[in-house]
């Protein structure tokens, strides 16, 4: 089985069978992964039987209404069909708005969701990782969000674990900031990773091959984080407008 990562972190073609003979410790977020694509493909399967005749409903009035305008002439039943086609109109408007609600909201699990304080969130990601990565912590734009404690936890080793290979000491930020829909958490690298694979981030070949060798080794804990934070409609961002770090945000919409 190949998967194709987002582009704008990894554009290799990776096999997950190597993934999990190279990297066996991957193997438990690969299960999980998984899972979440097999729950969501089937809720995917259903919404679309079901909003397949629901949308194509209007559509066929509309297509019905428009021929008999066509043929009315100067009849005074033309404002009926003008009438009755802003109706299907605003019910075919309607249906895409639910659709999308709908899809946006397909793996959230709302019973495991509650106010999590992000200094408990963050401890308990310092008492997991390896003793040469340091992580820096400001929440004072927010200390708490709506989320599942266990699975933010997760997502935040997955996005800062892959550094524990480098030589030294590997310092990273993470800081809260408020959007005008919810909360931002930033971690922010010390250093540019390029994982937008930009052309015009090729600054110099020592920085670009550097940079390759982090995008590798966080393509796929990116891709693991952005499946886990979806169950919480949450996202995952990578800001990258200047040349001297990365930043990657996670969004809360609340």
């Amino acid at each position: 089985m190949k998967v194709f990562l987002d582009n704008s972190i990894n554009t290799d073609e990776i096999s997950l069978k190597q993934l999990a003979q190279n990297k066996p410790e991957q193997v438990e977020h690969l299960l999980d992964a998984l899972e979440l694509l097999m729950y969501e493909n089937e809720l995917l399967r259903k919404i679309a039987s079901r909003y397949s005749h629901d949308l194509r409903s209007p559509v066929t009035n509309i297509d019905m209404l428009l021929q008999l305008y066509e043929k009315a002439g100067n009849s005074p039943d033309k404002d009926l069909y003008i009438t009755k086609m802003v109706k299907s109109i605003k019910r075919l408007q309607e249906g895409f708005e639910q659709l999308s609600d709908e899809r946006k909201g397909l793996l959230l699990k709302p019973e495991s969701i509650n106010d999590a304080f992000l200094d408990e969130v963050l401890s308990d990601v310092r008492n997991a990782l390896p003793k040469n990565i340091a992580l820096s912590t400001d929440f004072t734009e927010g200390k708490k969000v709506k989320c599942n404690a266990k699975t933010l936890s997760q997502v935040i080793l997955l996005l800062v674990e892959p550094f524990a290979e480098k030589d030294g000491i590997y310092a990273l930020e993470i800081n809260s900031e408020r959007a005008w829909n919810g909360l931002i958490l930033n971690i922010v690298y010390p250093e540019f990773l390029d994982l937008n694979n930009k052309e015009e981030n090729k600054i110099s070949p020592t920085v670009y091959k550097n940079a390759l060798l982090s995008n590798k080794v966080l393509g796929w804990n990116y891709y693991f984080a952005t499946l886990f934070l979806r169950t919480m409609g949450a996202s995952l961002t990578v800001n990258e407008s200047f040349k001297t770090q990365t930043v990657i945000q996670v969004s809360f919409i609340q």
